[in-house]
C-alpha cells in the first residue's frame, strides 16, 4: 500500500512491482479487496511452499547465477567500498565484502571486466540479504547498453573455457 502516489513524477505502484512486490493495492480500498488479496497471497504462498525443493529459494530465481571472479566498488556514489562477485544472473549477483557491507539498501555498483577499461555499471542496485560477508544483490535499473554488457558477460560465462583466463568466469 502507498499513499505516495502522484500522478506523472513516480509510479510506486510499478517501482514496488520491480521490487518484489506481489500485489500493490491502490488507495482508497475496501476491507473486502484487502481480504481477497490477502487470501490470494496465502493460496499462492501454500502453493510455492509446496513446490519448493530442500535446496530452498534458489530453485525458484528465474535464470541461474554463473560463478565468476569479478572486482567491484559500490557505494552512494561519495563513498565508495570493494568487494569481489563471486557468481552472477541477468537479475544480480552475489557480492563478497569482507571490510564493509554498503549502509543503504539501495546503492551504485561498478564490476569491473576482464578488460581494465570495461566496467559494468549498475545504476541503482538492492541489497537483498547479508550472510557472512556475502550480499545476495539484485540489479534494479541498469541503462540500455549495460543491459547488453550484462548479457555479453553471461553469454561469456557460459562459453567458459576449462581453464579461465584471470578475472574471467571460473568453471563450476
Amino acid at each position: 500500500m502507498s499513499g505516495g502516489a502522484q500522478p506523472k513524477v513516480f509510479d510506486w505502484g510499478a517501482a514496488a512491482l520491480s521490487l518484489g512486490a506481489d500485489r500493490v493495492l491502490v488507495k482508497p480500498f475496501d476491507q473486502q479487496q484487502l481480504l481477497s488479496v490477502i487470501q490470494d497471497m496465502l493460496a499462492c504462498q501454500a502453493d510455492t511452499t509446496e513446490a519448493m525443493s530442500s535446496s530452498g529459494l534458489a530453485d525458484l530465481r528465474k535464470h541461474a547465477r554463473l560463478p565468476v571472479h569479478l572486482p567491484a566498488s559500490f557505494g552512494d556514489g561519495t563513498i565508495e567500498k570493494l568487494g569481489i562477485v563471486l557468481d552472477i544472473s541477468l537479475e544480480g549477483c552475489r557480492l563478497r565484502c569482507p571490510d564493509a557491507e554498503p549502509l543503504a539498501q539501495y546503492f551504485q555498483m561498478q564490476i569491473r571486466l576482464i578488460e581494465p577499461q570495461d566496467a559494468l555499471k549498475v545504476d541503482l542496485a538492492v541489497k537483498r540479504w547479508s550472510r557472512n560477508g556475502d550480499l545476495g544483490v539484485e540489479f534494479i535499473r541498469l541503462e540500455p547498453t549495460q543491459q547488453g554488457l550484462l548479457r555479453w558477460v553471461i553469454w561469456n560465462c557460459h562459453a567458459v573455457p576449462p581453464s579461465p583466463p584471470e578475472g574471467s568466469c571460473l568453471p563450476i
